[in-house]
């Protein structure tokens, strides 16, 4: 039950985002839904084997490197999940 929440938190968060941020589109909810899932997923499995693989840099750079790798996993699933798009990560909110 608790796992449902936070999927269902992350799709809104999803929706929220593609709503506020011009580079950031998603079709529908039932998108937003699958994206949250593949989110868990690729949060679970990837991104700790992209942290073992880049922990100098991390180290290096005081944790920021984190930011880059969430980076990544949101572009890996932008060319997965068809209908969630993510032109850019600059803010042209202005």
């Amino acid at each position: 039950m608790n796992f449902i929440i936070k999927l269902i938190a992350s799709a809104l968060a999803v929706l929220l985002v593609s709503y506020l941020l011009p580079g950031v589109n998603t079709d529908n909810i039932v998108t937003a839904l699958i994206v949250a899932v593949v989110l868990a997923f690729m949060n679970s499995i990837v991104k700790p084997i992209l942290i073992l693989f880049t922990l100098p840099v991390t180290i290096l750079t005081l944790g920021l490197f984190l930011l880059v790798i969430n980076a990544i996993i949101i572009l890996i699933i932008d060319k997965l999940v068809d209908g969630f798009m993510v032109t850019n990560f600059g803010m042209r909110c202005f």
